[in-house]
């Protein structure tokens, strides 16, 4: 392979015998992938310098190279330079991580005065843990001496990247993603800069990711550069990410066979990895929730389940989505048990998405229970509450379950005593999915719609809103919504004979 930024950034800091071996592998190489696997092989020599193993355990950990950090981690465990990195990557190896002790390795060596490259590298692994979760400390002074020790010496000026991609993350922590935007375009011009093809690759994904909900060609045009560099790199798993990534944008719209077949290649590519799948069942369980597919939903809620187990600041997810697919079959008994433990990790890791979400989940019971008027008038409060701090996806969520409820109320009390609540909620859902383009929302709200007017005796109405579901399900690839509108169909037509 020829020179790589993203290798040769670290030549000027490290001994002479040490860069000799990293540029003869470099030279070896056929991608980055490729020289992680050699470098993993070669720092594991009994002779091999202590500097071409911390080499090794940073690539490595780039890259999530979870057989390469097996190795390392049997050798160099105990070492004090590495092993915050390997105490980090804990959980890609089947283990809990204990983020307060990678916090304290971190400690140890920066007590030991180390060299001034080497100190900030333990500073950005030490900020790069507290914005990935929620229990560890987020503090300022962190980022403050990662930017002083840049600022004050030129030859840690490539290392400018990682720390304009951790202020970019802090914005998108309080949720500026205007500022989000702007940090990410800056680490990106830094890391063309020094020839940083990973951080680039990565850049591309999180420019994805910031126009999610906004432009579907132009998040694609991204994953696809994103694509280009991570494969020239052989970075298979960054490769899973993305699909990861543009699920994201097909959820948004409501495109959710696309966002399906997309986790399903995540899937498939980390599992030929040997890297855990983490939280990509909790999101196809999710989905299957929101379409009403209970069977999927029920199989996939308890698989997200065991793919999570190691990861335990996430771990509050899949169990409300189990709950939720409990719900929706009618095992209202089995529920609370996973409310607890999603409410438990919500206050623990301080995650008010979590919390957002339990709230959600425990008034979805109330709904099964059948206390219909408590469970909407809970929908709208927190609608009016947290909207305003919604993300895209969560948003639409809110209005659908809005709709169904206040559809289910109707359909429920023969007298009408909640006919105030059979319709503006499930318009303002179609408006904002016509207006949005939001394909799969507009056919459920129209579904939703059309049972209504089944309700009403407007067959006429009923089966025109049909009409234009099963068209969405064709044209979208969205089987269940043409099924379903099939189905509703029949059963007008039983009604009228």
């Amino acid at each position: 392979m020829k020179p790589l930024g993203t290798i040769t950034m670290y030549f000027d800091f490290v001994d002479a015998k040490t860069k000799s071996i990293l540029e003869s592998l470099m030279k070896k190489a056929y991608n980055y992938f490729d020289f992680v696997n050699l470098i993993t092989e070669r720092a594991c020599f009994e002779n091999a310098p202590q500097l071409l193993g911390f080499m090794a355990v940073l690539h490595s950990s780039k890259l999530w190279n979870m057989q390469c950090l097996n190795q390392l981690s049997k050798k160099y465990s105990t070492d004090p330079l590495m092993r915050p990195y390997l105490l980090n990557i804990k959980s890609g190896l089947g283990e809990l991580v204990d983020w307060e002790g990678v916090l304290d390795s971190t400690r140890i060596v920066l007590d030991s005065n180390p060299d001034k490259w080497v100190a900030l590298q333990m500073h950005l692994l030490n900020y790069s843990v507290a914005i990935g979760s929620h229990r560890a400390p987020l503090k300022a002074y962190t980022l403050a001496t990662i930017g002083n020790l840049i600022r004050n010496n030129d030859e840690l000026s490539c290392f400018s990247t990682n720390l304009w991609f951790l202020r970019a993350a802090l914005w998108n922590r309080v949720e500026d993603q205007d500022k989000r935007l702007s940090f990410t375009q800056q680490a990106m011009e830094l890391a063309r800069t020094f020839d940083d093809k990973y951080s680039e690759g990565y850049g591309f994904r999180t420019l994805a990711a910031l126009s999610l909900s906004s432009n579907l060609e132009q998040t694609r045009e991204y994953i696809h550069a994103a694509d280009v560099i991570f494969d020239e790199l052989g970075h298979k798993l960054g490769m899973a990410e993305n699909f990861d990534t543009l699920s994201g944008v097909f959820q948004i719209r409501g495109e959710f066979t696309n966002a399906l077949e997309c986790l399903f290649e995540s899937m498939n590519l980390k599992e030929a990895l040997g890297v855990d799948n983490w939280l990509t069942p909790t999101n196809v369980a999710w989905i299957y929730n929101i379409i009403g597919d209970r069977r999927a939903a029920l199989e996939w809620s308890e698989y997200a389940l065991i793919s999570i187990c190691m990861c335990d600041n996430l771990i509050g997810y899949p169990h409300l989505q189990r709950a939720r697919a409990l719900i929706n079959v009618g095992r209202t008994e089995d529920v609370l048990e996973h409310l607890d433990v999603a409410l438990q990790y919500a206050l623990r890791e301080g995650d008010e998405r979590l919390m957002k979400l339990y709230d959600v989940t425990l008034t979805l019971l109330q709904r099964a229970e059948g206390d219909i008027s408590s469970a909407f008038n809970n929908l709208e409060r927190q609608m009016d509450t947290d909207y305003p701090t919604l993300n895209v996806f969560d948003k639409n969520e809110y209005l659908l379950l809005l709709a169904e409820t206040e559809v289910i109320a109707f359909e429920l009390d023969t007298e009408n005593v909640f006919s105030e609540y059979s319709g503006p909620w499930m318009e303002r859902l179609e408006e904002r999915a016509r207006e949005e383009e939001l394909a799969g929302f507009l056919g459920l709200a129209l579904l939703l719609k059309a049972r209504l007017r089944l309700k009403q005796n407007r067959k006429d109405a009923a089966k025109y809103l049909l009409d234009e579901v099963e068209q969405l399900g064709q044209i979208y690839n969205m089987e269940f919504l043409s099924e379903r509108a099939i189905d509703l169909s029949e059963m007008a037509d039983l009604i009228e004979s």
